[in-house]
């Protein structure tokens, strides 16, 4: 399943989608998590083709499908909100040290806060965070840049190049640990 992936990734990395896509698709079969992620990110404009191969991924404990599906809960017209299914998605991929899940977990904790009226510390910080600064300035980034993209939202082709960097970048990350890993 680890080379039909590697080819997967080569035939991607060449534009060569009807390739990349069958490759993806016989490491999927036999449970390749990245090869499955991977195949959804192809079709993801294509919800109706992409979201088992999505869900199977996460099923594993992928943390990228796990927090890629917690933002589908969260804020999308393609699925119907549920907070709590983000929220139990985000949760599963923070466990795995995911700064992503991590930041949205926080992000969806610290809104509710404020809606539900407990009050609690507006100020951004939680027991995540621990008051640190650092902290605190990441998380203003993070959250500017997503309004950033949410501005962007409209531009399909510049979406499109964002989201298949946003993958390459993970996948680099994931062949990085591989080779790491002598797999």
């Amino acid at each position: 399943a680890l080379a039909q992936y590697n080819l997967g990734v080569l035939y991607e990395e060449e534009d060569q989608i009807e390739n990349a896509e069958h490759y993806y698709r016989l490491a999927a079969d036999q449970g390749h998590a990245l090869a499955q992620y991977n195949l959804a990110m192809l079709f993801e404009l294509d919800f109706e083709t992409s979201m088992p191969h999505l869900e199977a991924a996460a099923a594993q404990g992928y943390a990228a499908a796990l927090v890629y599906l917690g933002n589908l809960y969260l804020d999308s017209d393609v699925v119907e909100q549920d907070i709590e299914r983000a929220r139990h998605y985000f949760e599963l991929a923070a466990k795995q040290g995911n700064i992503d899940g991590s930041v949205a977990l926080e992000h969806i904790t610290i809104g509710a806060r404020g809606k539900d009226g407990s009050g609690g510390d507006q100020s951004g910080t939680s027991a995540l965070s621990h008051g640190d600064d650092r902290d605190n300035e990441n998380k203003n980034l993070y959250y500017q840049a997503h309004d950033e993209i949410m501005m962007l939202e409209k531009d399909d082709d510049l979406k499109v190049f964002l989201l298949q960097d946003l993958r390459r970048k993970q996948q680099t990350r994931a062949m990085t640990l591989l080779d790491v890993w002598n797999l």
